[in-house]
């Protein structure tokens, strides 16, 4: 019985989807990184308390942990 062996050339899309994870990486830790910073003027512009502000971050850090679970 002859078995047949097919090899095929690797393609690029393991580089295009490597890239895509290291964007989407690097734009959530800018949002991250950039919320913080934004919090005095977020405060003044829209009149939050230190309460508010705490549960707004709050919700973004269980969202984000939430979704680390699910997708690795």
């Amino acid at each position: 019985m002859n078995e047949t062996t097919i090899t095929a050339r690797p393609t690029h899309t393991r580089h295009v989807v490597l890239a895509m994870i290291v964007a989407a990486y690097m734009i959530t830790y800018m949002d991250r990184v950039n919320i913080a910073s934004a919090v005095p003027v977020i405060q003044k512009d829209m009149g939050f308390s230190m309460m508010k502000i705490a549960w707004i971050f709050a919700s973004i850090q269980w969202e984000y942990a939430s979704f680390q679970i699910p997708w690795g």
